[in-house]
Parts: structure tokens; C-alpha cells; sequence
């Protein structure tokens, strides 16, 4: 079986056996797969984690609710979080959260009146608020216990 996406091997020595994991990137999701003959076989489906710019992207989006096009996004991002924030990572950054189904986008035609140009529109996916509730929760989780440490008096 000839599989034509792209694969990264990873290879593990457990003693005198050789065992080769390769992942393979879907669409959907990384898959995991492992190699002991010429035919793979999936063993499971490796679990996509959000960044912390990913997190400020998504949560820029919410805020934007139908405004989200890439210069808004990365000014709601500078004003909230008080950050600096590159163009082009904003827009590398939409673009790999679409991929992974994340966030959808929707093309503006361009209003006449002013002159301006088509806009990209984008809008968090139902898949995308669960991601960022867990990221929100992980982050949370990790927090408790350390209040004295945190707080800011």
C-alpha cells in the first residue's frame, strides 16, 4: 500500500529490536503509525495541543465575532494582550488553523463605494471553541495551587 502523504520517521531502538514510528499528516489530524514489515498499520491519533499564539488568534476571532479579517485580528491581539505581534505570523497562523479545521473563513466582495478590496473573513468552528476551552482549562488546571506565587500584591 503506497501512501502518498508526507511522513516523518522517528526511529526507536528497544534492545535488539528496531521498531520505526512514522506520522503522517492528514487534513483532519497527525496520525500515528508504526512500521515493522512494508505495511503499515494505525495505531491511533495523535492529539492536536493549541499553542499560545494559537490561543490569542482564536480568542481575537471570538472577540471580532463577524469583524475577524487579519489586520483586526492582530490589532484586537496588541490591544488585549498588550503585545507586539508580527503581520505575517497572523496570517501563517489563520492559515494553519483553517487547515486543521479550527477556524472557517468567508470571502467579502469588495465595496464599490470606497473602493476597497475583498476582505477574509473568519469565524471559529465549533471544533475550534472546544480546542480553546481546553487550552483554558489545561491552562487553569496547572494555575490552582499556585495563587501565593501568582498574585500580584
Amino acid at each position: 500500500m503506497v501512501d502518498a502523504q508526507p511522513r516523518r520517521r522517528l526511529r526507536k531502538h528497544a534492545g535488539d529490536a528496531r521498531r520505526t514510528l512514522i506520522f503522517r499528516q492528514s487534513e483532519a489530524m497527525p496520525t500515528l503509525l508504526t512500521h515493522h514489515s512494508p505495511h503499515a498499520y494505525n495505531v491511533g491519533i495523535v492529539a492536536a495541543t493549541l499553542g499560545e499564539f494559537e490561543t490569542l488568534i482564536l480568542l481575537a476571532v471570538m472577540h471580532l465575532d463577524g469583524g475577524a479579517y487579519p489586520p483586526a485580528v492582530r490589532t484586537e491581539i496588541e490591544r488585549r494582550a498588550r503585545r507586539t505581534v508580527a503581520r505575517g505570523a497572523v496570517y501563517v497562523t489563520l492559515e494553519r488553523l483553517e487547515a486543521k479545521r479550527l477556524i472557517g473563513s468567508q470571502t467579502t466582495p469588495p465595496d464599490a463605494a470606497d473602493g476597497s478590496r475583498p476582505r477574509r473573513h473568519y469565524k471559529v468552528t465549533p471544533k475550534g471553541l472546544r480546542a480553546v476551552r481546553r487550552a483554558l482549562s489545561a491552562v487553569e488546571r496547572m494555575r490552582v495551587g499556585l495563587e501565593p506565587l501568582l498574585d500580584e500584591s
